[in-house]
């Protein structure tokens, strides 16, 4: 797949600038990791906070890789969490994609922000992944996430295995 049938393809999603941060970042990796990287930070299920469920089958279908799509998808995904732009959790099906919320969202939330519940919210919705605890450790004191709600996050999170 070439730059520009991503191009295409992506605009189908939502408007993606050129100088778009993951594009510039992944600049010297293969298109379909590309691809990939632009769908989890812009497809029709992603959400500016970053964590989301994305059933492994709903991405192959979006995506509409050929054949063999799944090895394709796959090698992708270990591909971009060995760069470090996205980690998936094959077990309990959230993505996380470390910078959107910061490209997203912006600097930081305080707690008389309207976005606040809406943020607490989504993390809720993705509480029994490890992948929170990532989310957490990076976001939850600069969006001023409320300390009992990082315990009742964590608590239901599975552990976190290398």
């Amino acid at each position: 797949m070439t730059d520009a049938e991503i191009r295409e393809k992506v605009v189908s999603y939502r408007k993606v600038h050129q100088n778009f941060g993951i594009w510039q970042r992944l600049r010297t990796e293969s298109a379909d990791v590309k691809y990939v990287a632009l769908y989890l930070s812009t497809g029709p299920m992603s959400h500016p906070v970053g964590i989301y469920h994305l059933s492994f089958s709903v991405m192959l279908d979006h995506l509409a890789f050929r054949q063999p799509g799944r090895r394709r998808l796959r090698d992708a995904l270990a591909r971009l969490e060995l760069v470090g732009e996205a980690t998936y959790d094959h077990e309990t099906a959230p993505a996380l994609v470390p910078r959107v919320a910061a490209e997203q969202i912006g600097p930081e939330l305080t707690t008389s922000d309207r976005r606040h519940k809406w943020v607490c919210r989504q993390l809720l919705t993705v509480s029994g992944s490890w992948l929170i605890r990532l989310w957490l450790t990076t976001y939850g004191r600069r969006d001023n996430i409320p300390p009992d709600l990082c315990e009742r996050l964590e608590k239901y999170a599975k552990p976190f295995l290398l």
